[in-house]
């Protein structure tokens, strides 16, 4: 599969179109479910509603994450680089955020924390994953950075983003897929 960047799968879960697809899911689903139910339990099927709390809750919750990522985005000026949303871990901090990669540093800009500006000629080494902080991540790779004084530092980008991120930080090829996080 090409690495379009418009493609849905190259989008994260805070992003408003994929967003939208997830909260219809878990709202249509259990409000077709309830009626579909309902001759068989009564008003025992309108249980299955509470899912479609879920759906309610996710809106909420990554509504509030894109927005913030969104503002992020925005606040970057043109002239300093292209933003990529990105999931960040600075120590045992995981947060979203935008990363931007520029001439000679890394910038990363969490929505929860602090920014970390890391010197290119800093990185000690790479390690590429799809095992990402303990969780798989699906259309998407992560890049654990050592850096010498810094205990962890890790971006996941999407795929479409990873090609320059992996030329930029001197990664001519792809990993295995093993987790990287455990020995930073």
């Amino acid at each position: 599969m090409k690495n379009n960047k418009d493609s849905i799968f190259q989008k994260w879960l805070w992003e408003p179109e994929l967003l939208r697809i997830f909260v219809a899911a878990w709202i249509l689903i259990p409000g077709a479910l309830a009626v579909a139910f309902y001759p068989v339990l009564g008003t025992k099927a309108s249980w299955i509603l509470v899912f479609a709390l879920m759906g309610f809750g996710a809106w909420i919750v990554y509504g509030i994450v894109g927005k913030r990522v969104q503002a992020l985005r925005n606040s970057v000026p043109p002239d300093e680089g292209e933003p990529v949303d990105s999931l960040i871990v600075n120590g045992i901090i995981q947060s979203p955020g935008i990363a931007l990669l520029k001439k000679d540093e890394l910038l990363l800009i969490p929505i929860v924390g602090k920014r970390v500006a890391v010197p290119l000629a800093d990185v000690k080494s790479v390690r590429e994953t799809i095992w990402y902080n303990g969780s798989l991540l699906f259309f998407k790779k992560g890049f654990w950075l050592n850096i010498p004084g810094r205990r962890r530092l890790g971006v996941a980008v999407s795929n479409s983003s990873a090609a320059s991120f992996r030329k930029r930080l001197g990664l001519e090829q792809e990993t295995d897929g093993q987790d990287a996080g455990d020995d930073l």
